[in-house]
């Protein structure tokens, strides 16, 4: 948004349409990925795509905006040090969430039948 506006130049009512559309695209990507079968290794693929394309975009065009937003030495290490300690607090919040994160696994009795393997389970 902020660089649509602040460097392209465009009106924020028409940044804000443009971001509503990109995210658009991924919620009809989820869905058609949910009705449609995707084997693991396509799901992957695809995760794999999007995480490089988000990792590019943000080490070439939004790592220098960031790092040019404070100038000065003092103000330089102080917004370094808010964005580590700022980047710690979600990586711990998200460590925390996926402590007692378990998946399905197939019973150790080869008797159970398969409607059984997720009970107890929201989906």
């Amino acid at each position: 948004f902020f660089v649509f506006v602040n460097k392209a130049g465009m009106k924020w009512y028409t940044a804000v349409l443009l971001n509503f559309i990109s995210g658009l695209s991924m919620v009809i990507g989820a869905v058609l990925a949910y009705y449609i079968d995707v084997s693991s290794e396509i799901r992957g693929a695809f995760l794999a795509i999007g995480s490089g394309v988000f990792l590019y975009v943000a080490c070439t065009e939004l790592g220098p905006q960031v790092a040019e937003t404070h100038k000065g030495a003092e103000r330089r290490l102080l917004s370094t040090v808010g964005t580590i300690t700022l980047w710690l607090l979600g990586a711990t919040a998200l460590g925390l969430v996926l402590l007692d994160h378990e998946h399905c696994y197939l019973p150790a009795d080869p008797d159970t039948p398969a409607e059984d393997l997720h009970n107890g389970h929201a989906h």
